[in-house]
């Protein structure tokens, strides 16, 4: 329950218009998102390559951000609003004290993400 109030006391609504990025690849990590509406997609800027690579989409009930906050690096990719979206931000701090070493939500995110990872590669 003490998670919960966390959380609430920490989210906050943001908006994107179509053709907004909502996370620059390189930028370091401010907010964790949860698609409420709208859908967006992910790419990479590869060295070498003109185009960037597209990763991940996302609809309804997706999630993204979550990497950097438990890597502790800077964003690895770019999620451009396709449509006009809207997220709950999660502030940073917030996120990574819910997703701390030995948590059950950092279990199932890792798990989660080396899943995602073996699909790209």
């Amino acid at each position: 329950m003490q998670e919960q109030a966390l959380v609430a006391e920490s989210m906050k609504e943001a908006l994107f218009n179509p053709g907004d990025v909502i996370i620059a690849q390189g930028d370091q990590p401010d907010f964790f998102y949860v698609l409420e509406e709208g859908t967006a997609v992910a790419f990479v800027m590869v060295p070498g390559q003109v185009d960037p690579l597209e990763v991940a989409s996302y609809a309804r009930g997706s999630y993204f951000g979550e990497l950097s906050f438990m890597r502790n690096k800077p964003r690895n990719a770019t999620v451009r609003a396709l449509m006009a979206c809207r997220c709950a931000a999660i502030a940073g701090e917030t996120f990574r004290t819910l997703a701390a070493e030995g948590t059950v939500l950092r279990r199932q995110l890792m798990l989660e993400a080396q899943t995602y990872v073996n699909s790209i590669f």
